[in-house]
């Protein structure tokens, strides 16, 4: 029985919420998840789904208690600090297509919350590596990335905050866009202490250029974000010159103060970057 199946992960997932033991937490977590794992999925209604309206709002509101229960395991997962769990199971949550953004406001704020979620799990995973957080060059927002090898796991840090700035700005939650600003601003701070701007790009673009749309935007965020992406074009437009043919080996520097210093007289005519 799928629903007795469900009421059973979901007693799981309460009582690994309050065991003190984390042994126990974990343990009570698998059970709960492969409860779960076991059923046929259960996905929302679509379009061309030419059921009467009340089958259809039953499969809804089956779609929305699976996805919940799958959501407290994760929410779970990640108190108790078990960031591989949360990176497995992340995706029962998130992968789900054709909510509904008026009936279905409470699951695309929960799939908010799970990629704010994923993308810390994957963050503590790559430094428990002792990987340091860079974005990749080219961000795949989508897809599904279960693996913890370091380039999925470094994709998914930048691409887990993109997916929640699109989810809430399809919702007009304002909010969501600044935290997910937010969440790349401290995520990267050493790369914004050491002046990567360049590197920081394929993160900081797209969440200025949401930022920008946003009537009630915090200011000094989008101030912050300003510079980080003008800064981040010139770093590029700099290490074009520093970098061309004809330069020696032994000159090149990629360090934005050196290269802004070095290059003040350069002239950059036909720079798209600057």
């Amino acid at each position: 029985d799928p629903e007795s199946a469900e009421d059973h992960a979901l007693l799981l997932a309460e009582q690994a919420r309050d065991a003190k033991i984390l042994k126990v937490k974990a343990d009570l977590l698998q059970r709960a998840v492969g409860k779960l794992a076991a059923l046929d999925p259960v996905l929302p209604p679509s379009e061309e789904d030419e059921s009467g309206a009340t089958d259809k709002e039953t499969l809804r509101r089956a779609a929305k208690a699976r996805v919940n229960i799958w959501g407290t395991i994760v929410k779970v997962a990640m108190d108790a600090k078990l960031t591989s769990l949360v990176h497995q199971v992340s995706s029962h949550v998130l992968d789900l297509k054709g909510w509904d953004l008026v009936r279905d406001k409470d699951i695309i704020l929960l799939q908010v919350e799970v990629n704010f979620i994923h993308g810390l799990a994957c963050l503590e995973l790559l430094l428990s590596k002792g990987v340091s957080p860079m974005p990749p060059k080219t961000v795949e927002v989508e897809g599904i990335f279960v693996g913890d090898a370091t380039d999925e796991l470094q994709n998914k840090c930048v691409s887990a905050f993109i997916k929640a700035m699109h989810l809430g700005a399809s919702v007009n939650e304002s909010w969501v866009v600044m935290n997910a600003a937010t969440y790349i601003w401290n995520n990267y701070i050493m790369l914004i202490k050491n002046q990567q701007y360049a590197d920081l790009l394929p993160a900081t673009e797209p969440l200025f250029a949401e930022l920008c749309k946003l009537e009630d935007c915090d200011p000094a965020l989008l101030g912050n974000f300003a510079y980080l992406v003008s800064s981040g074009y010139e770093h590029l437009a700099f290490l074009t010159v520093a970098t061309a043919d004809g330069v020696v080996e032994e000159e090149r520097t990629t360090d934005y103060k050196t290269l802004r210093l070095t290059l003040a007289t350069q002239t950059f005519e036909g720079s798209d970057d600057l």
